[in-house]
């Protein structure tokens, strides 16, 4: 079977789809792993937590955390790349 153009760009649709899930999946894998490493260093007491506690290593996970939860970059993408979010 001859490829058309109308095939090809479905084909090319379809793999950006496929990018695209691939693209949602590892961002919902680091979200995943910023709050456990949030939940690690996390201090017992966050209002008045021990001086043993690492506040450096807590407020970047915090930050982390916090910017992988807004969807925004991929709903980007997908609009960008598929124009629909």
């Amino acid at each position: 079977m001859k490829a058309t153009p109308s095939t090809n760009r479905q084909a090319s649709r379809s793999q950006l789809e496929f990018a695209l899930s691939c693209l949602e999946e590892e961002h919902e894998i680091l979200l995943a792993l910023a709050i456990a490493v949030r939940r690690q260093v996390e201090p017992i007491d966050p209002v008045k937590p021990s001086d043993t506690v690492d506040t450096t290593a807590w407020r970047l996970a915090q930050v982390l955390e916090s910017h992988l939860e807004k969807t925004a970059f991929v709903d980007q993408m997908r609009f960008l790349v598929l124009g629909e979010v």
